[in-house]
């Protein structure tokens, strides 16, 4: 009996990283940098019960930390433990050592400050990679369509997207029950033109979208009719949103081929990665390491708090408002507003330094909620 297992997928990086810069204006990709990476909100899957989603409200995903240029170094990580006043017990510094809470009751944390000037003083930016797990699950509703009977159309994608997002998170629950009935993201040919006239219904009931937004999603939809299948869905697993968040992790390995990748333990992400080979000029390739303990590495340390910080922020900005994001950031206290601009500071030093630190998967206006809470 055979038990070396299936040969791992072969990937070439070269390959991937061209579809990401053919599309994208991204300088910076090709310098030698020391990133160390830690993640949040990773809920492995996302699927469809019976009883509704198997995370009832699933957080922003994030993956992120610090970099610098150049090779590995010493950090200052003594320097920062009194900076922050942390325990002589505290063996590991993590998120919980700077606040606790709300991404506003972290902002309004004294440590946080004396963190954030830390990073400065040792020269460190930020990368970040986030996710709104809903709203990955939906966009290829919109793509399957655009792509078979309007390409021209794709200049409004994001658009659509982010209005069906909206129609759809208005009931979410009711949304996945209706997801459910229509063995979605495999929806059958059969059930296609049906499961699309429930969409248009809930974009036509929809209130918060502008009226010509409604309309044009509406006939997008509508376009949809008479295609059965429905491409970017078919072949997928019913129930399945999403199988795992790989894809985010190989995304920063191939984007930055000439940088080395730290990364914090994680067992399942480390299995689905023994099972591909990466390549690059017809030779195997890894620029990444998993550490199994992060106080030998104050990187990773690091990394826990930036990345946990920034996830708590994306979650709750979108989940808030636009009204209420401007009333609450109006509302800071002094300090929370100076952590805030040192917050900002930091990530726009990072994507001026390198466009690509930066990454999100967000509808459009959940991403500009994030711009009006940041800039000053």
């Amino acid at each position: 009996m055979d038990e070396t297992g299936p040969d791992p997928v072969v990937v070439d990086v070269d390959e991937m990283r061209a579809a990401t810069l053919a599309v994208n204006c991204l300088p910076g990709v090709d310098e030698v940098r020391t990133f160390y990476c830690d993640e949040t909100n990773n809920i492995r899957r996302l699927w469809i019960s019976e009883a509704g989603l198997n995370v009832a409200e699933p957080m922003c995903f994030a993956i992120g930390g610090v970099v610098h240029a150049g090779p590995a170094r010493a950090f200052d990580i003594e320097g920062l433990r009194k900076a922050i006043s942390a325990q002589p017990s505290a063996t590991e510094l993590k998120l919980k050592h700077i606040g606790s809470g709300t991404a506003l009751d972290i902002l309004a944390s004294r440590r946080l400050g004396p963190f954030l000037e830390w990073l400065r003083s040792e020269n460190l930016l930020a990368h970040w990679s986030v996710l709104d797990p809903v709203y990955w699950s939906t966009v290829d509703i919109v793509d399957s369509i655009l792509v078979e009977q309007a390409p021209q159309l794709f200049g409004l994608a994001a658009a659509l997207k982010t209005d069906l997002l909206l129609a759809l998170r208005r009931n979410l629950p009711d949304t996945i029950q209706m997801f459910r009935a229509y063995g979605y993201p495999d929806v059958p040919e059969e059930k296609a033109d049906d499961f699309l006239e429930d969409l248009r219904q809930r974009v036509f009931h929809a209130p918060d979208l502008a009226e010509f937004n409604q309309h044009m999603l509406m006939d997008v939809l509508k376009m949809g009719r008479g295609l059965g299948e429905l491409p970017f869905l078919a072949g997928e697993t019913s129930g399945e949103l999403i199988e795992s968040f790989t894809d985010f992790y190989l995304q920063r390995f191939y984007l930055f081929p000439e940088s080395h990748h730290v990364m914090d333990t994680e067992p399942e992400i480390m299995a689905r990665l023994d099972g591909i080979a990466l390549q690059r000029k017809g030779q195997p390739f890894k620029n990444y390491r998993f550490v199994d303990r992060s106080h030998d590495e104050p990187g990773i340390q690091i990394a826990d708090i930036v990345t946990g910080l920034l996830g708590k922020l994306f979650t709750w900005v979108r989940d808030t408002e636009t009204d209420e994001v401007v009333a609450a950031k109006a509302a800071l206290g002094q300090m929370a507003r100076e952590n805030l601009n040192r917050l900002s500071d930091l990530m726009d030093r990072s994507t001026d330094a390198c466009p690509a630190l930066a990454h999100h998967v967000l509808s459009l206006a959940d991403a500009e909620k994030v711009t009006i809470f940041l800039d000053a």
